[in-house]
């Protein structure tokens, strides 16, 4: 298995922006290294051909280099470097290798993946925290893109009823089940499928995570709307500062604005579904 390794140097000014592009051209990691990033995928065939790609994305890029990785266990350096992350007094979210912290009342356990989320970017600490603002006893809930399924296992702990969680990544998909299981939900109604929003386009949720980027979040904005009940939840994250204005401009004439919070140069909504949004979608 060839891994490559490019160094993406860039001004620091836009490093948030140049993140957000990265993990759409669909990096196996990102490392932050403060004025570069060192951005990792599996079997490349054309590096130059990618090195290009990158060298053109908006974020104020002063160079790219690549090179060919060594095979190693990448996932054992992964994990070597994984901290654990507390949301204010929310939840503690470890590797199975750490302590339990008994200050917390909830904790979530995963087992880091160099490829997957670890719960450490602001959009997730942001989704979880208005997570824990909402009742969710009862309620069936959508993860639309769940990654690792760290947004599922904090549901489920928030007492939904139901869960469904959905990723176009099949890895993701096998780590949200390693997840589900190695925090004793086996035994609840959760279950994890690899696909799009339209694979679950004939149920209906109370609430949906989205915590995507942009681009998803846009396109399929009727989507959404079609597998929310009356008055659901939506609760979405992966947008910049810059791009707010975009997704106001889109989700406003359906959905009612309950709050938004920011961590960094990342936004997060709470939006409600407005009742005659089902007929007249825009």
């Amino acid at each position: 298995m060839a891994w490559h390794q490019f160094k993406v140097e860039f001004e620091v000014s836009q490093k948030e922006i140049l993140n957000a592009f990265l993990l759409d051209l669909g990096a196996d990691a990102i490392l932050d290294n403060g004025d570069h990033f060192l951005f990792y995928k599996e079997s490349v065939k054309e590096p130059n051909v990618l090195a290009e790609q990158i060298s053109h994305l908006p974020g104020a890029i002063n160079k790219v280099s690549y090179e060919e990785c060594e095979e190693k266990n990448w996932n054992a350096e992964w994990e070597s470097s994984y901290d654990p992350i507390a949301v204010e007094d929310i939840c503690y979210i470890r590797a199975e290798f750490h302590d339990l912290n008994p200050s917390f009342a909830r904790e979530i356990i995963i087992r880091p993946e160099m490829a997957f989320g670890t719960g450490h970017h602001e959009t997730t600490y942001m989704m979880i925290q208005l997570m824990d603002e909402i009742d969710m006893t009862g309620m069936w809930v959508l993860d639309y893109g769940c990654g690792t399924g760290i947004l599922s296992v904090f549901a489920m702990q928030k007492n939904a009823s139901a869960l469904i969680g959905v990723d176009i990544e099949e890895p993701a998909i096998e780590n949200s089940f390693i997840h589900k299981e190695i925090n004793q939900l086996n035994d609840q109604k959760m279950d994890f499928q690899v696909g799009g929003i339209d694979i679950v386009a004939n149920e209906k949720y109370q609430m949906v995570l989205a915590n995507i980027n942009r681009r998803v979040l846009l396109e399929t904005s009727d989507a959404i709307i079609d597998v929310l009940t009356e008055d659901g939840i939506l609760l979405m994250s992966g947008i910049l500062e810059s791009d707010e204005k975009i997704i106001l401009d889109k989700y406003t004439p359906n959905f009612k604005l309950e709050k938004k919070i920011q961590k960094g140069e990342w936004l997060c909504f709470f939006w409600r579904l407005k009742n005659e949004s089902k007929s007249h979608k825009v």
